[in-house]
C-alpha cells in the first residue's frame, strides 16, 4: 500500500503544537527534519493515509487532546486506511542532533464478510450487499493527535457490495448485527433476507471476518 498523504504535529511537553524554526518532510514521506527545538521534552505525531480523495476528516489540531481525525459521515464507517504513530523526544543540554526510524501503524481495523455459497453459480444472483451494526455508539468516531480515540458512530445500511468489506476506526466492545442482502431469483424477481452476526470485534490493524451461510430459495 502506498501513502499518499501524511500529516504531523510537533507539540512541546504541555502538549501545545508548535512551529519550529525549520520542519520539511521529504515528498516521499521518507525523513522528517526537524531543526530550532530548544533544550526540553516533545512528542512528534505522524497521520497518514493511501487514499487518492480530498481528505475532510483530518484537522489541524492546536493541542494533542485536540481531535485529528475525525468521521464526519453519517451511519457510516471512515472506509479508508489511515496510519498513525507518536514518538517522544528529549533535546538535551548539548541540543545534539536526534535520530529515529519509526515504522506507522494502522489505526483503523478492516472488515470482510465472508459468505458462504453452496456454488460459484449462486454469485450470479446477489445483487446488494449492505450491513448493520446493532449498537448506535459502538464504533469510535475520531483519533485524537496524542492517539486516543472517542465519540461514536453508527453504521447503518452501508454498501459494500463491491468488496464485500470495509475499514473502520476500532469498536469499543464486540458487536452484533446483520447483514442484508438482496437477490434475484431465476424468473427476474428479487429477494431479500437478513443475517444475524455477533462477536465482531473492530481492532486498529486486524482484520476481522464475518461468515455468512447465504441461502437461495432456488439451491435448497
Amino acid at each position: 500500500e502506498q501513502i499518499t498523504r501524511m500529516w504531523y504535529a510537533i507539540a512541546n511537553e504541555r502538549g501545545e503544537i508548535i512551529k519550529p524554526l525549520y520542519q520539511k518532510l521529504e515528498e516521499n514521506f521518507s525523513k522528517l527534519t526537524i531543526e530550532g527545538l530548544s533544550m526540553g521534552d516533545y512528542t512528534v505525531v505522524f497521520l497518514a493515509t493511501t487514499s487518492e480523495e480530498e481528505d475532510e476528516a483530518v484537522k489541524e489540531p492546536e493541542k494533542l487532546s485536540d481531535d485529528w481525525l475525525i468521521n464526519h459521515a453519517e451511519n457510516a464507517p471512515l472506509d479508508a486506511v489511515y496510519f498513525y504513530k507518536k514518538i517522544e523526544l528529549n533535546i538535551g543540554r548539548d541540543q545534539a542532533s536526534v535520530l529515529h526510524t519509526e515504522v506507522l501503524e494502522r489505526s483503523v481495523a478492516r472488515v470482510d464478510v465472508d459468505l458462504n455459497v453452496s456454488s460459484d453459480y449462486m454469485w450470479s444472483f446477489i445483487r446488494k450487499f449492505a450491513i448493520t451494526f446493532d449498537d448506535a455508539e459502538g464504533i469510535y468516531a475520531g483519533l485524537s493527535a496524542n492517539g486516543e480515540y472517542s465519540g461514536t458512530e453508527s453504521i447503518e445500511s452501508y454498501d459494500i457490495t463491491e468488496n464485500r468489506s470495509f475499514y473502520s476506526l476500532p469498536s469499543k466492545k464486540a458487536l452484533s448485527g446483520f447483514v442484508t442482502i438482496e437477490s434475484n431469483r431465476s424468473d427476474g424477481t428479487s429477494f431479500v433476507h437478513k443475517y444475524r452476526f455477533s462477536n465482531c470485534k473492530i481492532e486498529a490493524g486486524r482484520i476481522s471476518h464475518i461468515s455468512i451461510d447465504y441461502r437461495h430459495p432456488e439451491s435448497l
